[in-house]
């Protein structure tokens, strides 16, 4: 088995990179082979037989370790205050302008974090093991995210349920410990990392020359602000955890009609799929959810995700385990394959700029484009 990532921004192809196939995929082929067909037999147990728990069921983004505690995941207790004054949730950072050579300057640009995520292990189980949002303010203590991964609390609905007014939730409790001593709009903004829906207002950005002293978040120091609408949220296809779901398959009728990419993960194979055994997985990175990641650090790893069966069992759950945008534990997965890139996928650089430059400390400027992904996995 082997797998190819292809990257596509406005139609032309910019990434293609092979993939790692994890331990987890291994798991999974030994738990098709072995289950007993004699559940179906079981009426509180057929469920487990269900094909879905057998298949590709999402997808996430993730980045460097160390990019979870910089970008828009740097907390200060300013940050908090102006969050706390505008009573909502929104993005903020600090903004780098790009100067051109006719004396103008981009403003929407900041200095992305430039560390590189690990190289992948077969034995990895999360995008980033290290991933974790420090605090600098001795107020706050350092957390980490459990889900390894670009997490989405900022959608308002996502956001108070999850974290609620009580800073010792049960959701605050689950995805962080220990929990912070801070606002939910707090916590959601610097955990980020994808826009509420257009039709909920999206997210405002603000972009200042600093985040560090108590005046830099006046507006004389704004460099530049916006709304983003979120496509991931729009479409109600992805969890507070930053899973993806999977929302319609054409394997193994190819004659079927696919929903929108737009709209979630979506799996394709040709007619030809009984000889090549290639299976093509699919999604777009609607540009509002792009210019989001890219204020939080980008994003640099991705993986394919099935689902854990017996964890979800374990946790008290019946299969088969549905997808709800407000998860709370009820569906788990497993890492399935894994993609690590040595550029952050979400950038844009000016001027005719590369990945190779950013790592000199050059700064991008927020993406206007839409980002396809697709994911050719060979299972002969």
């Amino acid at each position: 088995m082997r797998g190819v990532v292809e990257i596509y921004k406005q139609g032309e192809l910019v990434i293609k990179e092979d993939n790692l196939i994890v331990d987890g995929a291994s798991e999974l082929l030994a738990d098709i082979m072995t289950i007993s067909p004699t559940l179906a037999t079981i009426e509180s147990a057929s469920g487990i037989l269900d094909t879905s728990n057998y298949t590709i069921q999402a997808i996430s983004f993730g980045k460097a370790g160390k990019a979870f505690s910089r970008n828009a995941h740097y907390y200060t207790d300013v940050k908090d205050t102006f969050i706390n004054s505008l009573s909502e949730l929104c993005v903020v950072t600090s903004a780098v302008p790009v100067p051109y050579a006719d004396g103008s300057a981009d403003t929407s640009a900041y200095l992305p974090d430039v560390a590189l995520p690990k190289y992948p292990e077969p034995t990895d189980i999360l995008l980033t093991p290290d991933a974790s949002v420090s605090g600098i303010h001795d107020k706050v203590p350092a957390y980490s995210v459990l889900a390894g991964q670009n997490l989405n609390l900022l959608p308002t609905t996502t956001n108070s349920t999850v974290l609620g007014p009580a800073t010792n939730s049960f959701a605050v409790s689950y995805l962080m410990s220990p929990s912070l001593g801070a606002s939910s709009n707090a916590i959601g903004s610097v955990l980020g990392c994808y826009p509420d829906s257009s039709a909920n207002g999206g997210t405002n950005f603000y972009m200042f020359s600093s985040v560090d002293g108590s005046a830099n978040t006046e507006q004389d120091n704004l460099i530049f602000s916006g709304t983003l609408s979120g496509g991931f949220n729009s479409a109600g296809n992805m969890d507070e955890l930053g899973f993806c779901r999977m929302i319609m398959s054409s394997v193994p009728d190819a004659t079927y009609d696919l929903s929108s990419s737009y709209s979630g993960l979506t799996i394709s194979a040709g007619t030809d799929f009984s000889s090549t055994g290639e299976v093509l997985y699919e999604v777009m990175i609607a540009s509002g959810d792009a210019r989001c990641a890219n204020l939080y650090g980008g994003i640099s790893t991705m993986g394919l995700w099935s689902i854990n069966t017996k964890t979800c069992i374990s946790s008290g759950n019946s299969p088969p385990f549905t997808f709800t945008p407000l998860n709370i534990t009820k569906r788990a997965y497993k890492l399935f394959s894994k993609k690590v890139f040595n550029t952050d996928i979400t950038a844009t650089f000016p001027e005719g700029g590369t990945s190779d430059e950013a790592s000199l400390g050059i700064p991008t400027v927020l993406t206007d484009s839409d980002i396809k992904i697709t994911w050719r996995l060979k299972f002969l």
